[in-house]
């Protein structure tokens, strides 16, 4: 797999909308994704998900997970205990609400896949996590698995090739 590069580090001022904040990788931007609809904004240089559920995508095409493997990572902070509130990493298509989003809530993390807006979970890992703590958290791809580490050891894996991520970005809830 490529080298990690860092497409951006979120430094803006609180309450920015991630959409009109310029990432670190020149010529990239954010957009919220249409069928998640709610937007994300930055807050204390972290990315920071909107009301109810909400996605933000680069719009870095990525490869094709047929002829490269790839991933999305990203440092997840638990900022406060709060009932029905979680965030993690995305990645998926710009249409209809597609794609593959890891997050944590109660105790579990997991990989959850939604196509047309249907979801289903393709796997958990209990593990712990309290507020204050920061997981780095990786979501890869090969041309039939999707793999999630977390702190650099893998805890998720599952087969499944049904979906061909075109962008990547932050999921929240």
């Amino acid at each position: 797999m490529p080298a990690s590069t860092v497409l951006d580090l979120f430094n803006g001022a609180d309450g920015d909308a991630l959409t009109t904040h310029t990432p670190d990788l020149a010529d990239l931007s954010w957009t919220t994704h249409a069928s998640w609809g709610n937007a994300c904004s930055i807050y204390g240089n972290r990315a920071r998900q909107g009301q109810n559920e909400s996605v933000a995508y680069l719009s870095l095409a990525v490869p094709s997970r047929a002829s490269e493997a790839w991933g999305v990572e990203a440092p997840v902070y638990y900022a406060a205990a709060q009932t029905g509130a979680y965030g993690g990493v995305w990645a998926g298509v710009t249409g209809a609400k597609t794609g593959y989003v890891v997050y944590w809530y109660g105790g579990d993390w997991t990989l959850y896949k939604y196509v047309a807006g249907v979801g289903s979970s393709l796997g958990t890992w209990t593990g712990s996590f309290s507020v204050g703590d920061t997981k780095t958290v990786r979501m890869r791809f090969t041309s039939t698995q999707v793999i999630v580490s977390i702190d650099g050891t893998d805890r998720i894996t599952a087969t499944d090739s049904s979906i061909t991520p075109t962008r990547l970005g932050v999921y929240g809830a």
